[in-house]
């Protein structure tokens, strides 16, 4: 079965030069996904995550590379960014900091671990949900050797 036919996109969230990202549906089990389609790449470390499987990272479902071009389908975290909350307003206690960012170098050590470098730690790709911190948006990331 093609990438196409598996997902259906309901929502572009961003489109860039480098990429797009989409909301879709996973046609062979119903599951929201975020879609990534990263141009002129081969994302080997979206391979190296899929393996992790880590609470502080999105699942990767799927890495498809079609020629220069990578596909990657990973979950859909719920919850809200940091970006959001701070645009909201929300005014965070010391606890609530203290867990955010010990989750947040959790998931940091595990990807430096790996030799993942993220490369765009801020506000927007830090999702807080009701159980667990999520560390998102690995496009900009690089293979540390």
């Amino acid at each position: 079965m093609a990438a196409t036919d598996r997902y259906q996109i309901h929502q572009v969230l961003s489109e860039s030069s480098r990429g797009m990202v989409s909301l879709a549906t996973d046609t062979m089990d119903g599951k929201e996904v975020v879609l990534r389609l990263l141009y002129h790449t081969n994302a080997d470390y979206y391979r190296i995550l899929q393996q992790i499987g880590h609470p502080q990272l999105a699942a990767i479902y799927e890495v498809l590379q079609d020629g220069e071009d990578t596909l990657v389908a990973e979950e859909k975290v719920d919850g809200l960014t940091l970006a959001e909350f701070l645009e909201k307003g929300k005014v965070f206690t010391l606890p609530e900091i203290l867990a955010i960012f010990s989750q947040l170098c959790y998931g940091l050590n595990v990807i430096h671990h790996h030799g993942i470098i993220h490369r765009d730690i801020k506000p927007s790709n830090i999702v807080v949900g009701s159980e667990r911190v999520v560390l998102i948006d690995f496009d900009a990331a690089r293979l540390y050797r």
